[in-house]
């Protein structure tokens, strides 16, 4: 059955397409946004890009027979492109990725951990007040400095603002060590 709608997906039949998209839809978007604590937006915005990519490589020949079922593929894109979306993210969240990384963490055969460890501090972060949240997201995300912090937010002085920043930071670090623990990372 696969094959077939494979095969005529990669003919450019949209209403296979579609079919693929609905009976795939609920189960994958489920998946990621309990596997890897995703929010629904989030997730149906990962899906609708998995379904493009999907029908790219058909359509261009990059996928040329399916030895997998569809959905497989689906879940295994949809994974693919929040780790991206991680690690794009991670870029300019220098505490972050000091957060993660070890001295050796540099190798490719270290990649799987890194990528795991991104997935705790994603999962870690929804689990924050939305105070410390918008702290960091401000900080590492926005790459604001802290007079300007304290004036989005309203706090006495840049140095309030850095010392919410400091306990924020590690009430995360410890929801990450505690998640940790006892995993095969």
């Amino acid at each position: 059955m696969d094959q077939q709608t494979f095969e005529r997906i990669k003919m450019g039949d949209k209403k296979a397409l579609a079919k693929v998209y609905e009976q795939n839809r609920d189960s994958v978007i489920n998946w990621i946004t309990h596997k890897h604590s995703c929010s629904l937006e989030e997730a149906k915005d990962i899906y609708q890009d998995a379904i493009v990519i999907f029908y790219h490589n058909a359509a261009k020949g990059k996928i040329s027979s399916i030895n997998f079922s569809i959905s497989s593929y689906l879940h295994e894109v949809v994974r693919r492109q929040f780790l991206n979306k991680l690690k794009k993210e991670s870029r300019v969240q220098r505490g972050f990725i000091d957060l993660l990384r070890s001295s050796d963490d540099s190798d490719a055969e270290n990649q799987q951990v890194f990528e795991r460890k991104l997935e705790l501090v994603h999962r870690a972060l929804q689990e924050l007040s939305e105070a410390c949240k918008q702290l960091i997201k401000l900080k590492y995300f926005a790459n604001l400095d802290m007079q300007t912090i304290c004036d989005q937010l309203g706090y006495k002085n840049p140095e309030t603002a850095k010392n919410l920043k400091y306990k924020c930071m590690r009430i995360l670090r410890r929801k990450v060590n505690t998640m940790t623990m006892g995993m095969q990372i």
